[in-house]
């Protein structure tokens, strides 16, 4: 998403467990920090115009914290969050809703949440459309992607802890062969 930013002349932020890495230009932040949305306001001259949040739940709330008035939230990736099965994920779904249905009961800011796999059925054409920009942008060499590492398919379990105590910037390549 930065690099697709950047590609488009956009000025990005970012949150990230490792804010000294440096990623396609844009301005990062310690995603850990209590101050975060104070950080993000203070760089942005009084908050930024979107914040695309893939983490959701009670996290939304510091995400609209960001956001200058009559900006926008745009949550990604629910799908995901939605699958899983358990009493933990069965209530941080409720709590991503619940907190999405207050969002948008609030004036001043603004909530979207985009599901590409629902944009598809209703608008197929559409989603064809953004992969050939995407496509465009790749063939071009405007974006690319950024691989951390490659790593064999009997390391995939290393590999996955690493990402989830942050230790990972970019995409973690698994050679299957």
């Amino acid at each position: 998403m930065l690099d697709t930013a950047r590609a488009h002349g956009l000025r990005a932020f970012g949150a990230t467990r490792r804010p000294e890495a440096a990623l396609f230009g844009a301005t990062l932040f310690d995603s850990a920090s209590p101050q975060l949305a104070r950080h993000v306001r203070d760089a942005s001259d009084g908050g930024v115009t979107a914040v695309f949040d893939s983490r959701a739940g009670l996290g939304l709330w510091r995400s609209r914290a960001m956001l200058r008035p009559r900006g926008r939230v745009v949550s990604y990736g629910l799908s995901s969050i939605a699958q899983r099965r358990g009493l933990d994920a069965a209530l941080r779904l409720l709590a991503t809703f619940a907190t999405i249905g207050l969002l948008k009961l609030l004036p001043g800011r603004r909530h979207s949440i985009f599901a590409i796999d629902q944009v598809f059925p209703r608008s197929p054409d559409q989603v064809r459309a953004w992969v050939a920009e995407a496509l465009d942008l790749l063939a071009a060499e405007s974006i690319a992607p950024m691989v951390e590492s490659q790593v064999p398919l009997e390391r995939v379990l290393d590999a996955h802890h690493r990402m989830e105590r942050g230790e990972v910037v970019g995409k973690v390549v698994v050679d299957c062969r």
